[in-house]
């Protein structure tokens, strides 16, 4: 799967206008899926009057067989959009520096390496976005750290090692997308980039996180799922923006819900289990006082479908929860027995069953929300 593609910058922000509704109004030439090389593209956009040339603001040449830039660019001075994603470039040539107009550059899935960004690329003052992702990268280009205008940068999929510490330079920073490469850790001065929303760093082999990435007060969506997180941050709570933040196949996770363990009852507990379940009457002298004792420390099963009852031997229950929207946090609540787990477990697709109200759990709900986070 495409990493890049399921967490676009259109499905985890929005702004004043929408970029996709804007780059749709742009006067454009489509040429995608043609099987064109790049002599047989260069003849398609010579076809263009020198009129329209002068007006053109969006090249689309998607899944071709391009191993170089159009030479022709330059006759585009207005383009703002150029798409070339699913060819074959090894190279992004000079040519694309005569475009001072471009704000989005999309180049992902091609051949590109670490090499291949022209010297002088930070030259593109007006570009937003830039998408390389798919590529062979080992490092972040020290190019496009010079792209001081630039928003959004998706280098998913390439083969990174490392993020560079003045990462912080791209102070306009709202999407950056890292997911699937070979990182083991971030820099702090990711914390530097104080109107992030977007940091996806999923698929990675991480272990720690820098604490600088709780006081971005803008962040919104943070995937660090499939890496190899045992612990997170304590002030990671402090993330008042956060909407959706993702965990599943961490360490973190994993042993949270391997250690869950079930012991067996004591006579004890089962005696007065009994009592309880089917309202037995009694009086001072009709049970031990030891019983009588335990039964006043009956705690309620937290299945709303289930009557029952337990003491001191439960069923350490792993619950996803939503958090703030779209925020899945595995919090541990208690069933009276396996049997009732194994009836939520056939109800889990049911919302009703899966979710306590707020007056009800609110307080264990945070409780049990930071010693998860804590690992």
């Amino acid at each position: 799967m495409d990493i890049e593609s399921v967490y676009s910058a259109e499905s985890v922000y929005s702004s004043e206008a929408s970029d996709s509704e804007l780059l749709s109004m742009l006067t454009s030439v489509t040429l995608n899926g043609m099987d064109l090389d790049g002599h047989e593209l260069h003849q398609r956009l010579a076809e263009q009057p020198p009129s329209q040339r002068a007006e053109l603001e969006a090249v689309h040449a998607t899944n071709n067989r391009l191993t170089r830039l159009p030479t022709l660019l330059p006759a585009f001075p207005a383009l703002r959009m150029l798409n070339l994603s699913h060819n074959r470039l090894t190279e992004v040539s000079d040519a694309i520096l005569a475009l001072p107009a471009l704000t989005n550059l999309v180049l992902k899935h091609n051949d590109l390496g670490n090499a291949s960004l022209p010297k002088d690329f930070g030259l593109l003052r007006h570009l937003r976005e830039l998408n390389i992702s798919g590529n062979n990268f080992t490092q972040v280009p020290p190019q496009v750290l010079e792209l001081v205008n630039l928003s959004d940068l998706y280098m998913a999929s390439n083969q990174l090692e490392c993020v560079p510490e003045n990462i912080h330079r791209l102070q306009r920073l709202r999407v950056l997308q890292l997911g699937g490469n070979n990182l083991t850790s971030v820099p702090a001065t990711l914390g530097n980039l104080t109107i992030l929303q977007v940091l996806v760093l999923c698929d990675n082999r991480l272990t720690e996180l820098p604490e600088s990435i709780c006081s971005l007060p803008r962040l919104r969506t943070l995937l660090l799922h499939a890496n190899q997180l045992s612990t997170l941050p304590g002030s990671i709570v402090r993330l008042r923006a956060l909407k959706q933040l993702s965990l599943r196949d961490n360490p973190l996770v994993r042993d949270f819900v391997g250690t869950i363990e079930y012991e067996p009852s004591s006579l004890l507990e089962l005696a007065a289990r009994c009592v309880k379940l089917h309202n037995i009457p009694y009086g001072p002298g009709d049970l031990p006082a030891a019983l009588i004792e335990h039964l006043a420390s009956a705690k309620h099963c937290v299945n709303k479908r289930c009557k029952g009852v337990f003491f001191d031997t439960r069923v350490e229950d792993v619950q996803f929860v939503d958090f703030c929207g779209m925020y899945h946090i595995p919090l541990m609540r208690y069933l009276c027995s396996s049997n009732c787990e194994r009836l939520q477990v056939t109800e889990r697709g049911q919302r009703s069953d899966e979710s306590d109200s707020d007056d009800e759990v609110g307080g264990w709900r945070q409780r049990r929300l930071r010693r998860v986070l804590l690992g």
